[in-house]
């Protein structure tokens, strides 16, 4: 027997090996995600796995049965597009070199990544083709459900009306809303990719890139004004409130910025100041005393008080006025009753105006006019107190007084010129001896007297009854003295005081007259000054309550002006109107009320347009044409007279004067039909009236403006904290669709942590739009809802970890609360993670205590407690660095005691509000 043997180990080495291979790369094809499908060089299938089988839902029986027809045939009964499908194949099984990436679309909406290849060997020989598969269709649906996000969130910010932009770490933006646009001038597209430096002048440009810095290194939100170029050229203040945003990793991705103009606030602040000063100077300027006094004692007083007592500001405020006043008035009553009286009337809104006698704190008497009026401040009435020193008045009164009594006692010794006349046969009277003073007073000469025989020629028309009739009425032995006006050879009007008396001239027969005429102009003048000077102020002083006073619109106080206007000037009919500041139309307060007798008829009876010109028509036009008061007493001469329209009042006299501020046209007060002819002293009058009426159109206004922007302001930080608040929720949603899309836990707890840090800081903003003080929040409110909020993100069981809060109702300001609330949520999240493992029960407490300006905020929990290795001067938590570095932030001492579970302590002090870049 013969026999032959073969060696066929390495033989049978190779075939395990292929027998190997061909294991790991069937299981390698089941295990795959996608769908695997081999042809042969003719298209004919010879492998493919299950995953491919369960994505296009062939049958068995189509797999068994091996049709390639009928397979293909139920292939594209499924696609949206089977004849792209077809030509693809075709194409590139005519190019076997070819690799594909495509897309196939079914008719029940799924979409197939389909990716082929040739198959080629180490030879270059074709040996079929590879098809691989990959269902991406939730791929897809999140990608345009992040794609509708995206176009959400930008419709969103596009709709807030103010500039809006985001930029990223490198400083770049990266987005930005319409109103941004508009703002800069450019588009979207031009915008993003840019720095602050591509679209800023340099000097600008600088300012915000540094506030840019510092809020990246800071992370704190950020509030400041600054100014800005618009796309216009022109320059705006603008109130900035930018914050940060992390990225996926809890590091810093960029920062987000919101602008609102505040340009017109502060152009109101100005003017506000400027109005405040003006009241202020008046007040401190006045010629008279003011005060101020509450519960009867000085509260406030300008420097014309100080002097007129003698005394410094810390001796008089706090003192009642009985102490500058002596015992007893000159009527007999006790200062301190009759003060106590007067003040209590005026509380009851009777206005009081009365003399008073008082004492410097020298010792020294002066006399005073004094009107009390009540004033309405912060919701509670004080009362004014007007003072006017009269000493010298009173002694001018005493010393007139006197002079009119001396002048009674002795007569002719302190006539001003002296005569004597005699009665001729015709009964007429004439000069026979007169001093020469008669010359120096009337400016005639000793020819036009001897002329007209006697100096009577020289009385006023108006006076002649009176001059004649007391000659006619004398008799000898009688004595009589009347007073008129003479008229001087220029024409000025002087007053006399003529005495005469009548003797019998024996040797003639006839009566002589003797007299004496005093020249009293001065004293006529002076006491018609005084006169009309006191009605002017007391006038004003009637008017100056209502324009002061809160209650008092402007039809009140154009109501006082036009009784006051009338009553001093003696007029029957007026008007008191306004400017409109918006279309120059002259409107009148008080026409409706003051105007009954005219019959005209318009469409808007209190409202008066200028003409198309820019002027205002007719007499009632020509002050406001040229901002100068006038006066006629003979209207229809007067060059704008334009006649009056049917069933107009008569117009006897008329006068006006314009009401302006500043540079300004605000208001006209016109009256008509003066009892007497118009004069310089009722112009003068009016004038003065009109600054007063000024004034009050012009806190009236800014009262308006202040009232607006003040509301305005607050609803703008509403909205900023409310959208700031928003737009961390947004960021908290953000993080929490990332979280669906990773696995690695470490990452998710990651992004757990930056959520509940951004929530914490986004209910300080909601609880501050919430706040009616936009400044602090109630942080009891605050951490109650910050501490359950972790229990709840903890998912910690009922009945196991209990939350304990110790702590008074207190408010602290966002500087403070911030970072306060991002110390408890590290801490309390700490504790609620490691503090009580497997299960374990216990509680976790916060509390805060108050001493003095100092607080004291403890977190602890009676947990395993921190390890040792712990040490707060080298940490490598972040959380615990976090914690660190916000308590530095907050200067405050750290301290942590482990000896019962875990218990931080911080004290600090409330942080102030640092103020802005300017």
């Amino acid at each position: 027997m013969s026999g032959i043997c073969l060696d066929i180990t390495e033989q049978k080495r190779k075939e395990s090996e292929i027998d190997f291979k061909n294991t790991l790369l069937e299981a390698q094809l089941e295990s795959s995600i996608e769908g695997i499908l081999v042809v042969d060089p003719e298209g004919k299938p010879i492998l493919y796995n299950q995953r491919f089988v369960e994505m296009w839902n062939i049958s068995k029986t189509l797999l068994i049965d091996g049709d390639d027809k009928k397979i293909i045939d139920f292939v594209l009964k499924q696609l949206k597009d089977p004849k792209n499908f077809v030509e693809t194949v075709e194409y590139l099984y005519a190019h076997k070199s070819e690799v594909s990436r495509d897309e196939i679309e079914f008719k029940d909406g799924r979409i197939f990544e389909r990716y082929s290849a040739p198959l080629i060997d180490s030879e270059d020989n074709y040996n079929g083709r590879i098809w691989y598969f990959h269902d991406i269709t939730l791929k897809m649906e999140i990608q345009d459900q992040l794609r509708n996000q995206y176009h959400f969130l930008q419709h969103l910010v596009d709709t807030i009306p103010y500039p809006l932009f985001y930029k990223d770490k490198s400083y770049t933006y990266v987005g930005c809303n319409t109103a941004f646009e508009k703002f800069i001038g450019l588009s979207r597209e031009e915008i993003i990719g840019k720095t602050v430096y591509d679209i800023s002048p340099k000097d600008l440009a600088d300012k915000y890139h540094l506030k840019d810095v510092e809020l990246m290194k800071n992370r704190n939100l950020q509030v400041y004004e600054a100014p800005v170029k618009y796309a216009d050229g022109s320059r705006h203040t603008v109130l900035f409130n930018k914050t940060i945003f992390d990225d996926a990793h809890g590091e810093v991705a960029g920062l987000i910025g919101l602008m609102v103009d505040i340009t017109h606030r502060k152009e109101v602040e100005n003017a506000l100041k400027v109005s405040e000063n003006k009241y202020r100077a008046l007040f401190d300027n006045a010629d008279d005393g003011i005060f101020l006094m509450k519960d009867q004692r000085f509260v406030e007083c300008n420097p014309k008080a100080l002097k007129m007592y003698g005394v410094t500001r810390d001796q008089i405020i706090g003192e009642k006025p009985d102490v500058f006043s002596p015992e007893l008035q000159p009527d007999g009553s006790r200062s301190g009753e009759r003060a106590y009286e007067l003040i209590k009337k005026a509380l009851k809104g009777h206005p009081q105006h009365f003399q008073w006698k008082h004492i410097r704190l020298d010792g020294t008497i002066f006399y005073a006019e004094v009107t009390l009026n009540r004033l309405l401040i912060e919701e509670e009435y004080l009362i004014q107190a007007i003072v006017r020193d009269v000493t010298s008045r009173k002694k001018t009164e005493n010393l007139l007084k006197e002079s009119e009594e001396r002048h009674r006692m002795v007569g002719q010794l302190i006539n001003d010129f002296a005569y004597s006349c005699v009665q001729g046969e015709t009964g007429q009277y004439h000069v026979d001896w007169i001093t020469d003073s008669f010359y120096n007073i009337t400016g005639y000469n000793e020819k036009e007297l001897m002329e007209n025989r006697c100096w009577m020629f020289t009385v006023h028309p108006d006076d002649e009854k009176i001059a004649n009739n007391q000659l006619y009425d004398l008799t000898a032995g009688s004595t009589n003295v009347r007073i008129f006006r003479i008229i001087t050879s220029t024409g000025e009007v002087r007053w006399l005081r003529n005495h005469v008396r009548g003797v019998l001239d024996e040797k003639e027969g006839i009566l002589r007259i003797y007299g004496a005429a005093q020249d009293i102009t001065q004293q006529r003048e002076y006491l018609d000054d005084l006169k009309w000077e006191l009605e002017i102020n007391q006038s004003l002083s009637r008017i100056y309550l209502p324009m002061i006073s809160e209650k008092s619109s402007l039809e009140d106080i154009a109501t006082s002006i036009l009784e006051e206007s009338k009553k001093i000037t003696g007029s029957h009919k007026g008007y008191v109107a306004t400017i409109d500041p918006h279309n120059q139309d002259m409107v009148v307060h008080t026409f409706t009320k003051m105007m009954e007798e005219c019959q005209v008829e318009l469409d808007d009876k209190i409202r008066f347009p200028c003409g198309e010109d820019g002027l205002y028509p007719a007499l009632w036009g020509h002050s406001l044409n040229t901002l100068t008061g006038f006066y006629t007493n003979s209207p229809q001469t007067h060059e704008s007279y334009k006649g009056l329209p049917g069933g107009h009042i008569p117009l006897e006299s008329f006068i006006s004067v314009p009401v302006v501020m500043g540079n300004d046209l605000v208001g006209q007060i016109a009256l008509a039909n003066s009892t007497h002819e118009y004069n310089e002293m009722d112009l003068e009058a009016l004038k003065r009236i009109s600054a007063y009426y000024a004034l009050a159109i012009q806190r009236i206004r800014y009262r308006e403006k202040i009232i607006a922007n003040l509301n305005e302001k607050e609803l703008l930080l509403r909205e900023i904290h409310h959208r700031v608040k928003n737009n961390m929720q947004i960021v908290t949603s953000l993080m929490n669709l990332q979280k669906q899309y990773v696995e690695e836990e470490e990452t998710k707890m990651v992004l757990g942590d930056s959520q509940a840090r951004v929530k914490s800081m986004a209910m300080v903003h909601e609880k501050l739009y919430e706040s009616s003080d936009l400044s602090h929040i109630n942080f009891k409110e605050y951490v109650e809802k910050l501490v359950y909020g972790l229990f709840y993100t903890h998912g910690v069981p009922r009945y196991t970890i209990k939350p304990v809060i110790k702590m008074g109702t207190v408010a602290l300001s966002m500087e403070t609360a911030i970072p306060l609330g991002l110390i408890i949520n590290e801490l309390v999240s700490n504790s609620l993670k490691y503090a009580f493992p497997n299960k374990k029960t216990g509680e976790i407490k916060v509390s805060l205590k108050i001493t003095g300006n100092e607080y004291e905020l403890i977190v602890s929990d009676n947990g395993i407690g921190i390890p040792r290795h712990i040490d707060l001067d080298n940490l490598k938590s972040l959380g615990l660095q976090l914690v660190s570095n916000l308590a530095h932030q907050l200067g405050a001492e750290i301290t942590l005691n482990r000896s019962q579970g875990t218990d931080f302590r911080l004290k600090f002090k409330e942080l102030e509000y640092q103020e802005r870049l300017k």
